[in-house]
């Protein structure tokens, strides 16, 4: 009688082994699509930090110039606002493009 159950119980085994890797193999499949899409977004934010941050830098740079050195306020007025001294003349040159 064991003769008989043996290839059975094998068979059945081998069915249920299936029936669980198949399920768990299509999970692992969404999970890895999910973790590769995960760790592109990751690396994407890092780089936008990294651009952030030396942005952030610059700007630090530059608020400290403003506050100390009167040649940097006068290169902003003259760079961001178009102001000139009294005494000159603004001329715009036009190219030929």
């Amino acid at each position: 009688m064991i003769r008989f159950l043996l290839p059975r119980l094998f068979g059945v085994a081998i069915i249920v082994i299936a029936l669980a890797i198949v399920p768990y193999r299509a999970i692992d499949s969404d999970s890895q699509l999910m973790l590769d899409r995960m760790t592109a977004d990751v690396e994407q934010a890092n780089s936008r930090l990294a651009e952030l941050a030396a942005e952030n830098t610059a700007l630090r740079k530059e608020i400290r110039a403003l506050a100390n050195d009167p040649r940097a306020i006068e290169k902003f007025a003259r760079r961001d606002l178009g102001m000139i001294r009294p005494n000159e003349i603004l001329m715009k040159v036009e190219t030929g493009q």
